[in-house]
């Protein structure tokens, strides 16, 4: 019965999984995601940095300014020790959404996730991504990368709701189809981008970028 079962799946593979095909097949995560204007004076944000792969790179080809947020204290612990002695490279031990709070977030490496209960669990703090913007007085962003497991829309929804999208220059998304209501969700905030960003690449619960017009 498996083995039928996994026959099926290779013949009929679900969309999601043609879509990764065809991200792969792109070079998504070789090129897509590593392909911005940016330069020494840019200014990143890693929001979800795991254990800072991304950043790297991205610092290697560009040398920016990058802050880097990453709630859970083993891998912000991996990305503390890998930037040490980078000046430009910020990492927070905290994450961004909507609002100040504490949360528990289950450990199950980078699928770790605030809504997910099973398992291990840590708690995190989150603090709003508004007021840390206000507070460190930072009004462009070159480049956001957001992969926080489902926390990706209450963090835009906050954007949209303090008319704050237009503060970035591009948005590297990740949305997740196990959030409450994903669908009409993700439909809402990319009707809410197309009003001050346009598409470079889409790849529906893969990812997908939004440059400023």
């Amino acid at each position: 019965m498996k083995s039928l079962q996994r026959l099926r799946k290779s013949l009929f593979p679900s969309e999601k999984k043609k879509t990764l095909r065809r991200w792969r097949k792109d070079g998504g995560d070789e090129k897509l995601r590593y392909d911005y204007p940016l330069n020494p004076e840019s200014i990143v944000l890693d929001v979800g940095g795991f254990e800072g792969e991304w950043a790297e790179k991205i610092f290697n080809t560009y040398q920016s300014n990058i802050h880097i947020f990453e709630p859970v204290t083993s891998f912000y612990n991996s990305v503390e020790a890998l930037f040490k002695t980078n000046t430009k490279v910020d990492v927070h031990h905290y994450g961004l959404g909507g609002k100040d709070r504490s949360e528990k977030i289950s450990l199950e490496d980078n699928a770790s996730s605030i809504y997910k209960g099973n398992g291990l669990l840590e708690e995190i703090e989150i603090v709003n991504i508004i007021r840390w913007l206000n507070e460190n007085e930072i009004n462009n962003i070159d480049l956001i990368k957001i992969n926080i497991e489902g926390g990706e829309f209450e963090l835009l929804e906050k954007l949209i709701e303090q008319d704050a999208l237009i503060r970035f220059g591009n948005i590297q998304v990740q949305f997740h189809d196990f959030a409450p209501d994903a669908d009409c969700r993700m439909r809402g905030i990319q009707d809410e981008l197309i009003k001050t960003h346009r598409t470079t690449y889409s790849y529906r619960y893969i990812w997908e970028n939004w440059e400023r017009i």
